[in-house]
Formats: C-alpha cells, structure tokens, sequence
C-alpha cells in the first residue's frame, strides 16, 4: 500500500464521527464498527473534508459491504455527519440483516447512505433482492433499521416479486 493510499484511509477513519447518541445503535452505523475502505486510489482533501476513492472500491462496515468504481465521502465538520456517493455499474451493497436469514443484496448506479440515518438510497435501475424476492424500480429508498422500503418507477412501473417460502411451495 502505497504512502498517500494510506494516509488518506487513515484520515477518512479518523474522521468519522464519535457521537455519543450512537453508540448503542443497531446495525452498521455503531460507533463501536470499524469502516474499512479499498481502493485502485485514494485522495483526500482536509481543507474540503472530502475523500474519493476510485478503482475496484470496497467498504465494509459490520453487516454492510458496498462495491463499487467510486466512492466520495463527504464529511460535515461541524455535525460530523458523513455522507457516502458509491457510483458504478453497478454499485451495489450487501447488508446482512439477520444471521440465518438471506443477506438483503442492492444494486443501482449511485448508492448513498448517511451517518445520521440507517437508509441506503438507490438511484438509477436500483434493485432490492432477498433470497428469491425482488424489487425494481428507477430508485428505492431501503431504511435498514426498520426494514422499511420505498420505491419509485420514474418512467416505468415498480416491479415486485414476492415467491411463496420454501416449506409452502414444498406441500402438495
């Protein structure tokens, strides 16, 4: 890993804000997860508060895995917040919601998520799929701590399948 690679993860993972009101939250916004970040290349600009990621990008935060070929974080430094633009084609996101159940696996071509709110917003052709269900539409707004989901068509319909479970559709 190459000097400037380095400093730059190590400053975004400094910045991340340590808010008191957090630290006994659920999910992949718990101040006690690490947010580890791979990348082709790094850049960081301290004045801007801003860090882009390009190349085969990865982060990973507790049950939360986004890939993608750009990543900008952009922090506020007066709330700490921290706003993630993953971009490709497609960005997707890997969030593991519970152990024995199907991961809940997002694809689009821009994935945004905040440090404040537990909600992935998927823009461009976004897809939602749990094991066999699925859903479609030009953008889904996933709130992971309520397992909540709102989809828009834009032009198009939203589209959802939703399949019998597996010991239903295994009885005569």
């Amino acid at each position: 890993m190459n000097r400037k690679l380095f400093i730059a993860l190590l400053l975004t993972w400094l910045s991340l804000p340590v808010a008191a009101q957090q630290q006994d939250r659920p999910g992949f916004l718990s101040d006690a997860l690490a947010v580890e970040i791979e990348a082709d290349e790094a850049e960081l600009s301290e004045e801007r508060d801003v860090s882009v990621y390009r190349g085969n990008v990865r982060l990973k935060r507790g049950p939360l895995t986004m890939h993608g070929e750009q990543l900008r974080i952009q922090r506020d430094p007066a709330s700490g917040q921290i706003e993630a633009r993953l971009s490709g084609n497609p960005a997707t996101a890997e969030h593991q919601a519970e152990q024995d159940g199907p991961p809940v696996i997002a694809s689009a071509s821009q994935i945004v998520y905040t440090t404040i709110v537990e909600v992935l917003e998927l823009a461009g052709h976004a897809r939602i799929q749990r094991g066999e269900d699925e859903l479609q539409g030009d953008s889904v707004r996933y709130d992971v701590a309520n397992a909540r989901i709102q989809a828009d068509g834009g032009k198009d319909r939203v589209r959802i399948v939703i399949n019998p479970p597996a010991e239903a559709s295994s009885k005569p």
